[in-house]
């Protein structure tokens, strides 16, 4: 049950850094590219988790919802 927590945890939280990334980069006057490098880092710090977890985060990453 913890370990579906987890991931669980760990998908909602890159779906939240994916939205708030597209809104800072969708700002015409000053893109912002802060959150977009934090979800580089929690998608290369994740790779060695098993590969629901990495696929779950990837389709966040690649069809985040708006």
């Amino acid at each position: 049950m913890r370990t579906r927590t987890r991931t669980q945890a760990i998908v909602v939280f890159v779906r939240a850094l994916c939205t708030i990334s597209l809104d800072e980069l969708r700002d015409a006057k000053a893109p912002r590219v802060f959150t977009l490098t934090k979800v580089v880092e929690v998608a290369l710090y994740n790779m060695t988790r098993i590969r629901y977890v990495c696929a779950c985060a990837c389709v966040c990453v690649h069809c985040p919802q708006t």
